[in-house]
């Protein structure tokens, strides 16, 4: 192991400032990277992008504004089968507000109700950020 020399803190201070400039410059990268990225997937419409290394994909997430779910759902589904997906809002004891909630797991059943409610359910959708999944098709072998 390589011993460090002593810096002084004005040489520690320019090193930190470069090294904030590469993150940024990493960040800016990244960014327009996954912009590229993404924008291909999502205008050809493609789940996978087939590359030789990588897998990569856009991965499916749903969060329902509870609200917007109540709304859309709470008189038209059976009782019991509305009660597995919807949770109210509802206090306890300690002081503590739990908020209404949808069990998106339960949920994805009715994606295929028919076009009236996939309709219904994407209005109850809570806008996702956008991301790409990368995955390595194989590990690779760090050398020690």
């Amino acid at each position: 192991m390589t011993e460090e020399k002593e810096i002084t803190v004005e040489e520690a201070v320019d090193r930190y400032a470069n090294i904030l400039d590469a993150i940024r410059s990493l960040n800016d990268d990244k960014d327009r990277y996954f912009a590229i990225i993404h924008s291909h997937m999502t205008d050809t419409g493609a789940k996978v992008l087939p590359h030789p290394r990588y897998v990569v994909s856009i991965p499916v997430k749903r969060a329902y504004d509870p609200n917007k779910f109540l709304a859309e759902f709470g008189e038209v589904m059976p009782e019991d089968e509305f009660a597995e997906v919807y949770s109210p809002a509802f206090e306890e004891e300690v002081v503590k507000k739990t908020p209404a909630r949808v069990n998106g797991m339960k949920a994805k059943k009715l994606w295929d109700m028919g076009e009236g409610v996939v309709a219904k359910l994407e209005r109850t959708l809570i806008p996702q950020r956008p991301e790409i999944k990368l995955e390595a098709k194989e590990k690779r072998e760090v050398a020690l």
